[in-house]
């Protein structure tokens, strides 16, 4: 479970507790809150999780904030990174510079895993705009792309999630949540994923 803008400060997200899972890499702000990500993998299964740090070195405050963990089960070998950018304070520049930057190094794993970047651009996917269409033009060029295409603030696709296995090997939905004024993305491997 990928968790974007939690607004946990320093270390305090180590202490969350949610009923089933484990916090396996986060990236938290020292100064500032509303921002933050999570990656937290249920606590019963048969999945062998462990942190990417050097992905999780690359973030940068408010602009870029990032966490990756590389797991396996006996069924999937998957990558995921949870990305959050903000839309009052981030630079777009430094988001765009650093996410080109992740996505050449999540590249190295797509021949041996299935990749998976969840993650909340703040863009909105919805409209035909130049950040949009910066930010598809980057993913395809290295054969990731976008697959949520419907509101999840408001009128808005704010929150999207980039793969990099075919079409026919997820099932992706939008679900509204009531305690966040985001809806969750959600997205299924089907068993013939790598």
């Amino acid at each position: 479970m990928c968790v974007s803008e939690d607004w946990y400060i320093n270390d305090e997200i180590t202490t969350a507790k949610l009923d089933g899972y484990r916090l396996v890499e986060h990236f938290s702000r020292r100064d500032h809150s509303h921002g933050g990500v999570a990656i937290f993998c249920k606590e019963d299964s048969d999945v062998d999780a462990e942190p990417i740090e050097e992905i999780s070195k690359m973030s940068v405050k408010m602009n870029f904030e990032c966490a990756a963990i590389k797991f396996k089960s006996s069924i999937y070998k998957v990558i995921i990174a949870c990305i959050y950018r903000s839309s009052s304070t981030g630079d777009f520049n430094i988001f765009v510079e650093k996410f080109e930057l992740l996505l050449n190094k999540l590249s190295k794993y797509s021949n041996s895993h299935n990749v998976v970047i969840c993650e909340d651009f703040n863009v909105n996917f919805l409209e035909e705009t130049r950040d949009r269409t910066y930010i598809c033009d980057i993913l395809g060029s290295y054969y990731f792309k976008p697959i949520i295409d419907q509101p999840t603030r408001g009128p808005n696709c704010l929150d999207n999630i980039c793969i990099s296995c075919d079409t026919d090997q997820y099932d992706a939905k939008v679900i509204p949540v009531g305690w966040s004024d985001h809806a969750a993305t959600v997205l299924s491997l089907n068993k013939q994923s790598k």
